[in-house]
């Protein structure tokens, strides 16, 4: 997949995107692509621009819905409408860079009607805060870094060109993309994928813009919820 194109949160169905090692980031910085000659070049010259960003904020919305559950809201995609109360979700992110690897992250989930729920992910940990909260629940200690972009596993080719963009395309079983891509700085602008779903094929439209710094995001939040009873317990240092 070209991008990491799904909320952090739990997913309805199959997601949008599955992170990846920096193995596989490694292997494709070194020429392991699929697809026309064009289509690799391309490919990897988007791989090297990434490589050069401090901070990637992107938007992402189309067939993609939050419903409530017990266990707090879920966000994946579906071709119409899961259950009655769900409602379309816009996802945004904004993620601090290194050599092309996501080590920080503010992701924020908004639907109309439903309480906008935020996810903050660094290497010292997970945590989520829902509506009005004022502190964060802790979910995990465990981040893994991942590629901002990836073709991994896709058959690439060029679908379209101009002095100004490229439209490259990805394909794997399920799945495909056409990635739109600055022509002269090989900046990824937007990408519109197709993936399984409730329902068939959902389409998804993710936009992208580089800020020229890296986000504030701090390394844990100042404030996190009490009460909290991990499994396994933690011991005391």
């Amino acid at each position: 997949m070209a991008a990491n194109i799904t909320s952090r949160t739990a997913a309805l169905g199959v997601a949008a995107a599955v992170s990846i090692g920096a193995g596989t980031a490694a292997a494709e910085a070194a020429g392991a692509l699929k697809g026309s000659p064009e289509a690799v070049r391309v490919a990897q010259q988007v791989l090297a621009h990434a490589g050069q960003l401090q901070a990637l904020h992107w938007r992402q919305s189309g067939d993609q819905w939050e419903c409530p559950a017990d266990d707090g809201p879920i966000v994946g995609p579906s071709v119409a409408r899961p259950e009655r109360d769900c409602h379309r979700a816009v996802v945004t992110f904004d993620e601090n860079l290194r050599n092309g690897l996501i080590v920080g992250s503010l992701t924020t989930t908004t639907a109309r009607g439903m309480a906008t729920q935020a996810e903050l992910v660094t290497s010292a940990g997970d945590w989520t805060r829902t509506g009005s909260s004022r502190c964060w629940d802790p979910q995990g200690e465990d981040f893994r870094k991942t590629p901002a972009f990836s073709y991994a596993g896709e058959t690439l080719s060029i679908t379209g060109q101009t002095p100004s963009v490229i439209s490259l395309r990805g394909v794997k079983p399920g799945y495909r993309e056409i990635d739109t891509i600055d022509a002269h700085t090989f900046a990824v602008r937007e990408i519109e994928e197709w993936v399984p779903s409730f329902g068939g094929t959902a389409r998804l439209v993710a936009t992208f813009d580089e800020p020229a710094r890296t986000f504030g995001l701090p390394t844990h939040p100042h404030r996190i919820c009490s009460g909290i009873v991990r499994f396994p317990p933690q011991r005391g240092r």
